[in-house]
């Protein structure tokens, strides 16, 4: 592969794992209310549990950093993008 091309599938690459983790925090808050109808259950309970995920996330990031210290970084990223 050419090295422009291969600049260009990383940028893409790059740009797509950025844009899911955009998307997978917030595209859950569009339906909150319908989730906290569904389980009849209040819209702060359903808050919290999206907030957890958010934060197991976020602390998850520096184990994951260490791990692509380790065993390189294309590895852990192209894992975690499958995953």
């Amino acid at each position: 592969m050419k090295f422009m091309q291969r600049k260009r599938a990383t940028l893409l690459a790059v740009a797509i794992g950025t844009f899911m983790s955009a998307f997978d925090g917030s595209v859950v808050n569009l339906v909150l209310p319908n989730i906290s109808a569904y389980f009849h259950t209040s819209l702060s309970l359903v808050e919290w549990t999206v907030m957890s995920y958010l934060l197991v996330i976020s602390s998850l990031l520096l184990a994951y950093g260490r791990l692509g210290d380790m065993f390189g970084h294309k590895k852990i990223y192209t894992t975690g993008l499958m995953i």
